[in-house]
C-alpha cells in the first residue's frame, strides 16, 4: 500500500447531505507512511467513544493505483464478534468522507 494515513474524524460536524447521504469531514491525520509494505503492521492505541457514527478511519492507495478510504466502525453486534471493523467507502453508499 502507498500513502497510508489514518485520521480522526469530524463526527460532531457531519451532516446529511439533500440525498439523505452523510458527509463526513477529516479532522485530523495523526499518522502517514509512504509505504507500507507486505509484513509491516501498525499499532494504534486510541479510544473511541461508544457511538455509531465512524470516529476514525485509514486512506491508502492499493496496487492498481486505486486511492481507497475506509471507516473504522464500532461493531454494534457483541458477543464474541469484533469490537470495530473496516468499512469500505462506495460512491454510492450511505457516507462520504471528504
Amino acid at each position: 500500500m502507498r500513502d497510508f494515513f489514518f485520521a480522526s474524524l469530524d463526527v460532531a460536524g457531519h451532516y446529511w447531505y439533500y440525498d439523505s447521504q452523510l458527509i463526513i469531514y477529516t479532522q485530523e491525520v495523526i499518522y502517514e507512511i509512504d509505504e507500507l509494505l507486505p509484513g509491516d503492521a501498525i499499532v494504534f492505541s486510541v479510544a473511541f467513544s461508544h457511538y455509531l457514527l465512524p470516529h476514525a478511519g485509514i486512506g491508502f492507495t492499493d496496487s492498481k493505483g486505486v486511492h481507497r478510504r475506509m471507516f473504522i466502525l464500532e461493531s454494534m453486534r457483541g458477543g464474541c464478534w469484533p469490537l470495530y471493523l473496516l468499512s469500505p467507502l462506495e460512491d454510492d453508499g450511505w457516507a462520504v468522507w471528504r
